[in-house]
């Protein structure tokens, strides 16, 4: 193997680490937003009005609106 080939090897290996960090990234801050929501849920009417923002947020993420602003 070429010393070009094995440089093209670490860069597509280095996209593609980056790649898997920024998606288990996204679904963990999805799922922080939800398991916040459903422990505030619980809490007096600011609470639920919060925890209503927070799945608002979290479905928002599903539906990709947040995804490429």
């Amino acid at each position: 193997m070429g010393r070009t080939q094995k440089m093209w090897l670490m860069i597509i290996l280095g996209i593609t680490v980056v790649a898997l960090i920024a998606i288990a990234s996204f679904f963990g801050v999805q799922n922080h937003l939800s398991s916040q929501a459903e422990k505030l849920q619980h809490g007096d009417e600011i609470d639920r009005e919060t925890a209503k923002a927070l799945r608002d947020i979290s479905s928002k993420m599903d539906q990709g609106k947040y995804l490429y602003r």
